[in-house]
């Protein structure tokens, strides 16, 4: 983003945040604002890009109340009221932390919106990590448990090589005695 980069940025004005859409600089706030954008589209299956107007509407209402200094009067919630049913159903239907997790990042005031931090410690992403830490826990159970097998079979392996070397070395004690009684024997002769 142009703040962070310095350099110049272009987007998409329709997952703009507001403050954006006033032509303030881009900052990590309107990167959340982008992304409660996406992933209520994801989340609905009808996204800012949209042909159908009241979508566009939806999504686009904040921009208007900022425009309009409306700026308490636009929530998740009443945007949701102009879309067609069945995204309003989706979005409905949704786990409550994630319609939390949306609602956070579309705070049209982006000093209250959350920061890439707090959105990874709230409690649908946090349940989301140990699920995956168990999920790795498991499976790195089970290369240690695949490990322990190998490495009995390496011991065991290990076992019957030293007893083989063992009884070989023995044999081969014993022929050589052989041989050196029968060339005793042969230089006796």
């Amino acid at each position: 983003t142009e703040a962070l980069s310095g350099s110049t940025t272009s987007s998409t004005k329709e997952y703009d945040a507001p403050e954006r859409l006033r032509f303030s600089p881009a900052t990590a706030a309107s990167d959340i604002w982008s992304l409660g954008v996406t992933l209520l589209e994801l989340l609905t299956g009808c996204g800012a890009l949209a042909k159908e107007p009241s979508t566009q509407l939806a999504l686009s209402n904040a921009a208007f109340c900022l425009s309009h200094g409306l700026e308490s009067t636009w929530s998740v919630s009443a945007a949701l009221e102009a879309l067609e049913e069945a995204p309003r159903a989706a979005w409905e239907a949704a786990d409550q932390g994630l319609k939390d997790l949306i609602a956070s990042c579309l705070v049209v005031d982006p000093g209250k919106r959350p920061t890439a931090a707090a959105l990874l410690d709230t409690p649908l992403l946090r349940a989301g990590r140990q699920e995956r830490e168990r999920a790795e826990l498991k499976e790195l159970k089970a290369l240690a448990a695949g490990a322990s097998e190998l490495g009995l079979a390496l011991e065991k392996a290990e076992t019957k090589l030293a007893k083989e070397v063992k009884e070989r070395t023995a044999v081969e004690a014993k022929l050589a005695k052989e041989v050196e009684m029968r060339t005793a024997a042969e230089a006796k002769l």
